[in-house]
This record gives C-alpha cells, sequence and structure tokens, in this order.
C-alpha cells in the first residue's frame, strides 16, 4: 500500500513540474535569478544583436499585354482536346479531370467566386452554382462525372464520356456570356 501513495506522490509532482514549466515558471524563475546586465544607453544594442535595416523592395515589372479574348478559347479548347485525346486512351481520371478543373477555374474567375484549396470538388461546383445559376445542371453533371471516375474507380461508359463532352460545351457557351457582362 505504502508503494502505491509513494508511486502517486511522484507521479503528481512531476506532472506539475511539467505543468509549470510549460507554463513558464521555471524559465522566469531562472531568469530572475541571474545578475542583470548593466544599464546601456536607450540608442544602443546589447552586444550580438543586430538593427534589423529595411530591405528596399525590387519594382514589378509591368505585365506585358492585357489578356486578349482569344487566349480563354485556346485554354478551353486546349482542354477539349486534352480530355479527348485522354478519352481514346482510356485514362478517363485525366479527361474529366482536365475538364472540370479548366470549367471550375474559368468560370469561377468570370464570376469572382474565391475558391479556397481545401474545398472539395462538390463544394467548389456548390459555390459556382450558387454564382452562375444557369451552369447548375452542367456543372452537376461534369461534378458526378469526376466523382464516379475518382471516388468510384469506375470507367465511364461511351454516353457518360459524350455526356461530359457536351457538359463542358455548355460550360464553355455560359463561360462566353458570363464575360461579356
Amino acid at each position: 500500500m505504502e508503494a502505491y501513495i509513494m508511486i502517486a506522490a511522484v507521479t503528481w509532482v512531476m506532472f506539475l513540474s511539467i505543468l509549470l514549466f510549460r507554463r513558464g515558471f521555471g524559465r522566469r524563475a531562472h531568469s530572475e535569478i541571474q545578475p542583470e546586465e548593466e544599464a546601456k544607453p536607450a540608442g544602443e544594442l546589447p552586444e550580438g544583436w543586430r538593427e534589423i535595416q529595411p530591405v528596399p523592395l525590387l519594382p514589378i515589372p509591368p505585365t506585358e499585354a492585357p489578356p486578349t479574348a482569344a487566349e480563354p478559347v485556346s485554354a478551353w479548347n486546349a482542354a477539349l482536346e486534352q480530355a479527348r485525346n485522354a478519352f481514346r486512351q482510356g485514362d478517363d481520371k485525366l479527361a474529366i479531370a482536365t475538364l472540370f478543373d479548366t470549367a471550375v477555374a474559368s468560370l469561377s474567375a468570370a464570376a469572382h467566386v474565391r475558391l479556397a484549396v481545401h474545398m472539395t470538388h462538390s463544394e467548389k461546383s456548390w459555390a459556382i452554382q450558387a454564382a452562375l445559376p444557369g451552369v447548375k445542371v452542367a456543372l452537376r453533371e461534369l461534378t458526378n462525372a469526376y466523382e464516379l471516375v475518382n471516388y468510384g474507380d469506375r470507367s465511364l461508359t461511351q454516353e457518360q464520356r459524350d455526356a461530359a463532352l457536351n457538359a463542358f460545351d455548355s460550360l464553355h457557351g455560359q463561360f462566353f456570356s458570363t464575360r461579356k457582362e
């Protein structure tokens, strides 16, 4: 019985020591014991300290030219071509990811929707649908295809591939109608 009491007492002492040290009581007591340094004039720093000097920022070079209307078209067309090639090679994951990522990035930029990095694909889709109600059906179709391929570990049927491509085309048209507004 006495051994159990002794073990409990030692455990409590260790627990309290750790708790007090973590809260800084041991460090404060240690610093109070050390002799204080000689008082320095207000303008001087102790030895070993350096003044922080501001670093001048380099000027940002101007951008070459504002993006033209042809650039988004080429991005959509390149994504569509890459997706079609991936479908031909049987890589549904790459094809759907290309279509989904291009559509989400372009539509969120056009609608000024901020998408956080931690958002799931469904959450990204919902955020864009809230800002652009006209893309609801097409974006839902593309999101469903994305989830089926990536989380269902299944390949798409030819009908599902065609539906994803049609949804992408529909979103492409919505993207350009949004940019003109």
